[in-house]
């Protein structure tokens, strides 16, 4: 389908929208945008969210140790592994909006997805995902051990905040 650029003088009206068969139903994608949200790309009078900032840091993730139990009886003593669990929250930048914003981070080429592992050894993992409060970014990361330690690594973290529509 083709697409149709529209500019109207009197009240500054723009538009990018597909192009209508006829004039009175192109009109109505310009003056019914939400009615025809499936035909618009773009509308002036839209808000649209805007980009407060954009910043690349780097966090070290310390090293998770696996965590042993010895116990005693009879003389004997016994050591196993046990699961051992935990969380941190990690500074990663500020954007200080004053309000929590919408954001949206990668690191490296990969999108910081909610409960996707970035680091497992055997049963031992670790996950992460961006958190914020009215003005800082944070990498929340939860981990796991069991049998295995997790080493510690770095991340380098590109995050955009954007500002809520006017």
């Amino acid at each position: 389908m083709a697409v149709r650029m529209y500019a109207r003088g009197s009240d500054g009206v723009v538009a990018i929208t597909d192009a209508a068969a006829d004039e009175t139903t192109f009109q109505s994608y310009i003056d019914k945008p939400l009615k025809n949200i499936d035909k618009v790309y773009f509308h002036s009078n839209f808000d649209y969210m805007k980009l407060a900032s954009k910043f690349t840091a780097s966090i070290t993730l310390p090293q998770r140790n696996r965590e042993q139990r010895t116990e005693s009886s009879k003389g004997k003593s016994s050591t196993y592994d046990i699961p051992a669990a935990g969380t941190q929250r990690h500074l990663l930048g500020s954007h200080a909006l004053g309000y929590i914003p919408f954001a949206t981070s990668v690191r490296g080429a990969n999108q910081v997805t909610p409960t996707a592992p970035i680091q497992t050894v055997g049963a031992s993992q670790r996950i992460i995902n961006v958190e914020m409060d009215e003005n800082s970014v944070y990498i929340y990361e939860s981990w796991s051990t069991y049998q295995y330690n997790l080493s510690a690594i770095t991340e380098s973290f590109t995050v955009w905040v954007f500002r809520n529509p006017a």
